[in-house]
């Protein structure tokens, strides 16, 4: 008999019955110009910036420190890490972790120069020690990896099982190595880049890009 897994949101507030109605999906390829002339005004018309009260009072471990698993405490170069609301906690085939990082001028890859390195670096391996002593995985068994767009903007990496796939893996993803080889090769990589990135055809940002003509 197989499973069926289910998600239930209690309160669903109209983002919640948006984000999880079937649409279609397309991508979207942003420019430099395009993320300052269209995805910075919408993230500032939506107040992106301003929701991450829960994400700092996590960082300050006014919420939810019981799920700390490992922090790096400095302020500049260090992350906390913690599991993600979608793993159980048991099934390491489906282990999904999330590191975030401490500055809170950081939204996403965007944001990223060759001065982050030590940084992205200390989650890199910092999180692969944690995880191979903790749960016994090696690096060579992990997918680390930003989303692009991100879920909420303050950077974050996803850490996941390589058998887990998670919401969002393929188009959406830039894996932490990636970038790290990228700015190193390229200060200003992330700046320049045209990146592409999926959404649903109801997305807010999504009618930005067409009513701009990018579509």
């Amino acid at each position: 008999m197989g499973l069926l897994k289910t998600t239930l949101i209690y309160p669903a507030n109209a983002f919640d019955i948006q984000k999880y109605r079937r649409q279609e999906f397309f991508i979207l390829y942003e420019t430099p110009e395009d993320y300052k002339n269209i995805t910075c005004n919408y993230l500032v018309e939506t107040k992106q910036f301003e929701n991450l009260k829960w994400v700092y009072n996590f960082l300050d471990k006014k919420s939810e420190e019981e799920r700390i698993i490992y922090e790096n405490p400095d302020k500049h170069d260090g992350f906390i890490l913690a599991p993600d609301l979608k793993w159980n906690g048991t099934n390491l085939d489906e282990l999904y972790l999330l590191a975030v990082a401490h500055r809170r001028d950081l939204h996403s890859i965007r944001d990223l120069t060759p001065n982050e390195l030590p940084l992205l670096e200390n989650i890199r391996d910092e999180c692969a020690k944690t995880i191979e002593e903790k749960y016994g995985l090696k690096k060579s068994q992990l997918k680390m990896y930003f989303h692009y767009q991100p879920t909420f903007y303050h950077l974050h990496v996803h850490i996941v099982h390589i058998k887990y796939e998670a919401p969002g893996l393929s188009c959406t993803s830039v894996l932490l190595d990636s970038v790290i080889e990228n700015l190193k090769i390229y200060s200003d990589f992330y700046t320049k880049a045209t990146l592409p990135f999926l959404r649903k055809e109801n997305d807010p940002l999504y009618k930005k890009f067409v009513e701009a003509g990018r579509v």
